[in-house]
């Protein structure tokens, strides 16, 4: 904790936990935050479970395996929000938003492979 009372700049689950608390106009559903970071760890808490933040590690790729990082972001969050539409916990919705990231680094450009990759 710094001299402020918020977390260190490099404490992500304390950022994400500080975010997750703070007041909403609409308390109906509690807020997530998911913080992703490239290759390190995914981090990912909940406003029902503050303290309890899921680290969910990035399965590594080589140098060789990556092609394009742009797009990577973009593919995550296609592949989390696609995930939670059909139905899957927020778990399920992070592994398929790597799942989708990992097959778009691997690409020139932010596009996927063909034939389509099933993600669920």
């Amino acid at each position: 904790m710094s001299a402020t009372g918020y977390p260190d700049v490099k404490d992500l689950a304390g950022i994400a936990r500080s975010i997750v608390l703070l007041p909403k106009s609409n308390a109906s559903r509690g807020r997530v935050v998911i913080f992703t970071q490239g290759a390190q760890n995914t981090v990912l808490v909940t406003a029902d479970k503050p303290d309890e933040p899921k680290i969910f590690p990035v399965d590594a790729l080589t140098d060789e395996q990556i092609v394009d990082t742009n797009g990577a972001g973009d593919a995550f969050a296609g592949g989390f929000i696609g995930a939670l539409v059909a139905g899957k916990d927020l778990d399920g919705a992070v592994l398929a938003g790597h799942k989708l990231a990992r097959a778009c680094v691997q690409q020139v450009g932010p596009q996927y492979p063909w034939p389509k990759l099933n993600i669920l």
